[in-house]
């Protein structure tokens, strides 16, 4: 339930939320119409522990593990918003920040939310009705595999080579291809393990071919011959070798 990846289906919310001061973050609903809305990007300033929440200085899972499990929800996520120059709170005493040098201007106390959502799994006859309390942010450069379509993953890109048992084989082909082609190189991908030699292999699906040839068929025509009357024009040779 944790590690269900379709926000679409758990409300809005994670599972696990990971911050860090200054990371930049997204809105997952919306808090105060019109510049503070699901979508809109912001950065953590600081956060408000729980009362009950034990001290975060000297836990050894920082220098062991680099992070930080929070025992308690927190009561709020500080998250500045630019280009904004309304004034919602006052200064407050942010943790593991200082107070005194932060612009209060855009800030807002993002609270947890509680919601129910549906928890489906191929292992169970039914679903089980989970009740999340999640504060209701996402990292701004995290992505689904859908949403990175068409786009250029900057700085890079993350692939785990797992997908739903429900795939079809053509489905899985066009998830390889878009993991592999949206990094600019090879330098800029991280891969957990390695895809499966056989998908990428079989090569693009029957259906996408014969899609490509019904649009650009005519174009690319036109387009050799273009290219040959540029070359006549300029002198060029008819061929390169």
């Amino acid at each position: 339930m944790l590690g269900e990846p379709n926000l679409q289906k758990t409300s809005k919310l994670m599972g696990l939320l990971p911050i860090f001061i200054g990371m930049s973050m997204t809105l997952t609903e919306s808090i105060l119409l019109p510049q503070y809305v699901r979508g809109a990007p912001c950065t953590v300033v600081g956060l408000q522990l729980h009362e009950q929440e034990p001290s975060i200085r000297g836990r050894s899972s920082a220098t062991t593990d680099g992070c930080i499990v929070l025992k308690y929800m927190p009561k709020c996520i500080y998250v500045k918003f630019d280009e904004v120059t309304d004034k919602h709170l006052p200064p407050p005493g942010l943790v593991a920040t200082q107070s005194e040098t932060i612009d209060m201007q855009g800030v807002l106390a993002i609270e947890p939310k509680a919601r129910k959502w549906t928890f489906r799994s191929v292992k169970l006859k039914h679903g089980i009705e989970v009740h999340r309390t999640q504060v209701p942010l996402m990292p701004l450069k995290q992505c689904t595999l859908h949403g990175v379509q068409g786009k250029t993953a900057e700085p890079g890109f993350i692939v785990h080579w797992t997908h739903p048992q429900r795939l079809s084989a053509e489905q899985q082909w066009l998830a390889y291809y878009v993991s592999l082609s949206r990094p600019r190189s090879f330098k800029n991908l991280l891969s957990h393990g390695l895809p499966r030699r056989d998908i990428i292999e079989r090569g693009p699906p029957k259906e996408i071919l014969e899609s490509f040839t019904t649009l650009f068929q005519s174009k690319i025509a036109s387009t050799k011959v273009a290219f040959a009357a540029a070359r006549e024009e300029l002198g060029w040779p008819s061929k390169f070798h």
